[in-house]
């Protein structure tokens, strides 16, 4: 997914401007297309530039990889979860088209990426995530412990089994 969250340019309405800035995220479900993306995003932007008589630089930062999350590991986090909070409420989300600093842990060991339901009951207080308004129902906060203790209870367990 290709998000262009910021185009910038010039500084009037009746000058044509020298140059622009665009920004944005980009995001996948594949290591493979996620390490391809700087060169293909670099090769259409000088041609669509060169088209037009243009020329155009890719800066691209590399913020968060792909969140990679093992099944083994999720079929046992969802076991601790349920434990937690009932087999109804455990649930395994499909891929997400999320950002997070957690997929590195993800290179170098097997892991489970949770999340978390902290939505308000009042849904005029419902805001998205990243919103400068969001609320968030605080006594989620005991659930997510408990959930990361009985999944490292259960991990010890299947370890030493």
């Amino acid at each position: 997914m290709l998000t262009v969250g910021s185009i910038v340019s010039g500084s009037r309405f009746n000058i044509v401007a020298g140059d622009a800035v665009m920004m944005g995220t980009c995001r996948t479900f594949s290591r493979e297309v996620h390490a391809a993306l700087p060169e293909k995003l670099r090769r259409v932007a000088e041609h669509v530039a060169e088209a037009y008589g243009c020329t155009a630089e890719l800066e691209f930062e590399v913020l968060a990889e792909v969140l990679y999350c093992d099944p083994e590991t999720t079929a046992l986090g969802l076991k601790s979860v349920a434990k937690v909070v009932g087999e109804e409420n455990a649930v395994v989300c499909g891929p997400q088209m999320i950002a997070e600093d957690f997929c590195y842990y993800t290179e170098h060991a097997k892991c489970v990426f949770f999340n978390l339901g902290a939505r308000v009951e009042d849904d005029s207080k419902v805001f998205p995530l990243h919103s400068d308004h969001v609320l968030f129902d605080e006594r989620a906060m005991e659930i997510g412990a408990s959930v990361l203790v009985q999944t490292a209870v259960d991990l010890l367990d299947a370890l030493n089994a």
